[in-house]
């Protein structure tokens, strides 16, 4: 990210982060009382806002995760009827931070050994305002998902699965849910919104003892099916590169 526009993103990035911690009389007052300070930036930078996601900072803004420890509480229920998403009378889609009340971070990561992914786009409809649309990964079937006492989450590629010569499980990833823990992979999907090769626990902000061995890893929104079709997010992830399955088809992120 060239310089210029990683301070545009540094100020978008504070404000919002700091204006999650603030503490509300009324809950869901949070989406109006934000609005005019979005607007104001926005016409700033000369870009759009929707929901706390930045047009010109797209998968950046959209890598937003919770406080370490402080799990987020949801504004909305998101059940099978996107259209009920609602705050009062706005629709509110399940990426946006927006949607829950808590204090909320985002990842540090060096620009200059990443590329961000320019796969994911905006779709407006009059049922439900503004989407998501984005090539959709799978979790690999050797992976599972085991919740630590920090309240993160550990992906391990276990050894009988993944051909290793040893009985040792090796971790491969690492999740952060906005909510409840999830451990049933293959109801997991994952949507690529940065790829590179670093050492990931600095930008997970964790301090496991775990060997992690370097290569390539991708940065995603962790998504899960909803019945109604579609998918919404339930959390973000680092997952070594080879652990996904990469697919081709596009898919919608309410």
């Amino acid at each position: 990210m060239p310089p210029a526009k990683q301070r545009g993103f540094s100020i978008f990035r504070d404000v919002f982060a700091k204006y999650s911690g603030l503490s509300l009389t009324r809950k869901t007052d949070r989406l109006v009382a934000v609005a005019g300070l979005e607007h104001r930036l926005s016409n700033f930078f000369d870009t759009i806002s929707i929901y706390g996601i930045v047009r010109d900072f797209f998968p950046e803004s959209l890598l937003w995760r919770r406080s370490q420890r402080e799990r987020l509480e949801s504004l909305i229920d998101f059940n099978d009827d996107v259209a009920s998403w609602r705050i009062k009378v706005k629709k509110v889609p399940s990426w946006s931070w927006m949607a829950y009340t808590g204090e909320i971070s985002y990842a540090t990561i060096p620009s200059d050994k990443f590329n961000w992914t320019c796969g994911i786009n905006f779709v407006f409809s009059q049922e439900f305002r503004v989407m998501l649309e984005a090539p959709l990964a799978q979790f690999s079937q050797s992976c599972r998902i085991e919740p630590c006492d920090d309240s993160n989450c550990k992906l391990y590629c276990e050894a009988t699965k993944c051909g290793l010569a040893h009985d040792d499980n090796r971790v491969v990833g690492w999740i952060r849910y906005d909510q409840e823990d999830q451990v049933e992979i293959d109801r997991l999907g994952a949507i690529t919104l940065a790829q590179g090769n670093v050492d990931w626990k600095e930008s997970a902000d964790i301090s496991w003892s775990d060997e992690i061995v370097r290569g390539e890893f991708d940065f995603v929104l962790v998504v899960q099916s909803i019945s109604s079709g579609g998918y919404r997010r339930i959390g973000v992830a680092i997952v070594e590169y080879e652990h996904l399955v990469h697919k081709t088809d596009s898919v919608l992120v309410f």
